[in-house]
């Protein structure tokens, strides 16, 4: 599923699309607005890096720096080596452009979702993408009409859960 296909389905959630219906180009031009404003208010958390030197990153790292930085392809625990985890997040700032990276667990990669196009890849594994329509619609609900009091704690509600989504987890110890 790409961005487009979200923004298609968010708006057939709020029964603005039909079936089948293809959603203009303004439509899609504000459903990319929306998206990367949601995006950039689900991924955060940072540990701020400024490094000279090629560098490879860890999950959650901003990095600032002009050398060539390596997203992780394991990561290593107490327990041992690891693959990212599913919403783990790289930020690398070279001069004044910020690009954002996340780690999809179901496509075992990492997918850039800063400067999100109709054709990008949808920064969330595939188990929210309806989460992430709902979210979606929410975040662009003024587009769609006024939203009823279910409407409004859908979208809530799925924000919630995006953003859970891409915190790390912490292991207790007992």
């Amino acid at each position: 599923m790409n961005v487009r296909d979200l923004i298609y389905l968010a708006g057939k959630k709020w029964r603005v699309f039909a079936s089948g219906e293809t959603p203009s180009a303004d439509e899609i031009a504000d459903g990319l607005q929306a998206l990367q404003s949601l995006v950039d208010e689900v991924y955060v958390g940072w540990t701020d890096v400024d490094e000279d030197a090629a560098y490879t990153a860890k999950e959650d790292e901003r990095i600032k720096t002009a050398a060539t930085v390596t997203l992780p392809t394991l990561v290593d625990t107490a327990e041992g080596e690891r693959r990212p985890r599913s919403g783990a997040k790289v930020m690398v700032i070279t001069g004044t452009t910020p690009v954002l990276s996340v780690y999809r667990g179901d496509l075992a990669s990492w997918v850039t979702a800063s400067s999100l196009t109709a054709d990008s890849e949808i920064p969330f594994d595939a188990q929210l993408h309806n989460t992430a329509a709902d979210a979606l619609a929410g975040r662009y609900c003024d587009l769609f009409g006024e939203p009823t009091a279910s409407q409004y704690r859908m979208g809530q509600r799925a924000l919630g859960i995006l953003s859970l989504s891409t915190r790390p987890t912490e292991r207790v110890y007992y």
